[in-house]
């Protein structure tokens, strides 16, 4: 008989046996226990029993990014009032002294003076002394007049603005001591230094005179430029401002001209020398 099982046992029929087996054991183990898959499945007590303790204390974590700036605070209220004690008043100074004055003395003001005293003592105030004497005012100054050799210049302009006969006051800045007698009066055109007149002088560039002067007691008067015989140099005549007489005065002199034609002119420079 056993050889007969010796027979039958075969790889195959050991592999289907040990397959049967485990198959039947793992479903007994399973019947036996609960898949548990929450723990609320689990008691209390048995929770804390499961429970492990606290483990050591870890090392501080490294320091965080600082927090945003919090909102500012409300004022406070106002602190009351503190409680000073007045100062005691000074006590009054004394009267003050008045500053008196009176002459002084000739050892302090030799030319006359006030001395003036006062608390913190006494000081003088002096006349200055008498100034000399001036010498004569210049016949510059208001009121004088052109000295004897001085010379006074200026320029002229004449124009008829219709037909008639015209003339041009000619004011002197400083007015002469005497008149100048018409004989003494030179009305001229001149290219050339010979053209000159007698008692007067200048110098000719480019045929104009310049430097126009007169000798002492004359007065001359270039025509620089004419339009109309009238206007020739010829032809004018001065006259007095204040008398209307032929000459020169002695503030002035009236250039004229007689029978011009509408639209005549003239016009150059004059000289008077004090005689």
């Amino acid at each position: 008989m056993l050889t007969r099982i010796r027979n039958r046992l075969t790889y195959a029929n050991v592999a289907a046996t040990l397959a049967v087996f485990f198959a039947m054991s793992g479903g007994a183990y399973a019947a036996k226990h609960f898949l548990i898959t929450s723990t609320k499945q689990i008691s209390p007590k048995v929770l804390k029993s499961l429970k492990g303790k606290a483990g050591a204390k870890g090392a501080p974590g490294a320091t965080g990014p600082a927090g945003p700036t919090g909102a500012t605070g409300a004022t406070g209220a106002t602190g009351a009032a503190g409680t000073g004690t007045a100062g005691t008043p000074g006590a009054p100074g004394a009267p003050g002294t008045s500053v008196t004055s009176a002459a002084a003395s000739t050892e302090e003001c030799p030319s006359g003076g006030t001395k003036f005293t006062s608390a913190s003592g006494s000081s003088a105030a002096c006349n200055g002394k008498a100034g000399k004497e001036g010498k004569e005012g210049s016949p510059w100054t208001a009121g004088g007049v052109l000295p004897s050799g001085k010379t006074e210049t200026g320029t002229w302009y004449l124009k008829a603005p219709v037909a008639g006969n015209f003339a041009t006051a000619l004011s002197f800045p400083i007015p002469l001591e005497n008149e100048i007698p018409i004989a003494n009066v030179h009305f001229f055109e001149a290219a050339t230094a010979a053209e000159i007149p007698a008692g007067c002088t200048g110098t000719i560039v480019e045929e104009l005179v310049t430097e126009l002067k007169a000798e002492p007691g004359n007065f001359c008067v270039w025509v620089q430029f004419h339009l109309g015989e009238a206007m020739k140099a010829a032809s004018l005549h001065a006259s007095d401002v204040e008398t209307g007489e032929l000459g020169v005065g002695r503030s002035g002199v009236l250039l004229a001209a007689n029978g011009a034609t509408e639209g005549n002119e003239a016009r150059g420079t004059w000289a008077v020398t004090a005689p």
